[in-house]
């Protein structure tokens, strides 16, 4: 299925045979709307439907993460989710009901990415008659393409930044996100803090301290961690006892995940420790508790870390 003019929105959908295709508006994501419809197909006399709809990102985020807030927020019920991890970040096949005309619908959905777009496709079908069209809706969510993909795998350009010491090295960051040098530099190592915010909102939902330390500034994982925590706790956060534990599938690497408050309203702690013949390398990330207005910020939070992960490179 083509877009006259919009190439970005070009696709391919294996659709089920018998399903006709509906007019839709011809109407592209905006920042102040940033969901469209690109297709909808169905069959006559069934209430189903198999539907293709593109996302403007407002920044940065993962694809699994951008729909978590979506369905959170449009209260649908996730049933099933599995996350399968890409360059681009996540990305999401979710199983989840919801209510609408006063029917109870079974939608099954898989997102997709290319840089600043998301692309949600779904099939629906009333509870009770979903089990007729489920291998139809299933191979229909899978077999979707993009026909000219970019290849990008972000919403906004990415900043590198450069960690001179104990030994140099570098990461990325997602360009929204404000950089500071740590007024106190730590002995033999470097120390950059990033902050993020949300005009709208007129709020911070993210500060993030990326450190490097040569092997003798500390024995374990826990001592890396330390002065972080030590330094939120004198700032007033309170947070509940989690121990770093290791990475799955990563060597010499840890993480810890932190319910914590701050002069009484509800935050959240990640942070990330890696062991390497350099030294050691730690991210540690604040950022706004997941309630339902916040979700999306925190996805993006959440992204940025994994940015960072990710591309960190000893030079």
């Amino acid at each position: 299925m083509t877009k006259p003019h919009r190439p970005a929105f070009d696709f391919s959908i294996l659709r089920p045979r018998g399903t006709e295709q509906y007019d839709v508006p011809d109407t592209v994501p905006t920042p102040a709307d940033n969901l469209a419809r690109l297709a909808l197909f169905g069959k006559t006399g069934e209430n189903y439907a198999i539907e293709v709809d593109v996302i403007l990102l407002p920044r940065e985020m993962s694809a699994a993460g951008w729909l978590a807030a979506w369905l959170e927020s449009n209260g649908y019920q996730v049933l099933d989710k599995r996350l399968t991890k890409t360059p681009a970040g996540d990305l999401a096949e979710v199983m989840a009901t919801h209510t609408a005309d006063g029917i109870n619908f079974l939608y099954r959905m898989k997102t997709y990415k290319d840089g600043a777009y998301v692309f949600l496709v779904q099939g629906r079908a009333p509870v009770d008659a979903y089990a007729r069209h489920a291998g139809e809706i299933g191979i229909a969510v899978n077999r979707f393409a993009l026909m000219h993909p970019t290849g990008a795998i972000a919403a906004e350009a990415l900043t590198s930044y450069d960690m001179p010491q104990p030994h140099p090295a570098r990461f990325k960051m997602p360009a929204s996100w404000a950089m500071s040098p740590d007024p106190v530099m730590p002995p033999g190592g470097t120390s950059l803090r990033f902050k993020a915010e949300e005009p709208s909102l007129h709020r911070v939902y993210g500060n993030m301290v990326a450190v490097t330390l040569p092997l003798v500034a500390a024995k374990t994982p826990e001592d890396v961690e330390a002065t972080y925590l030590a330094a939120l706790h004198a700032k007033g956060v309170m947070m509940d006892g989690a121990k770093l534990i290791p990475m799955p599938g990563k060597q010499d690497s840890w993480a810890a995940e932190r319910p914590a408050s701050v002069n009484g309203g509800p935050v959240h702690i990640s942070t990330r420790v890696h062991r390497g013949a350099e030294g050691w390398v730690f991210f540690g990330m604040l950022m706004s508790d997941p309630d339902v207005k916040l979700l999306a910020l925190q996805a993006s939070a959440q992204r940025a870390l994994e940015i960072a992960e990710d591309s960190f490179r000893w030079n």
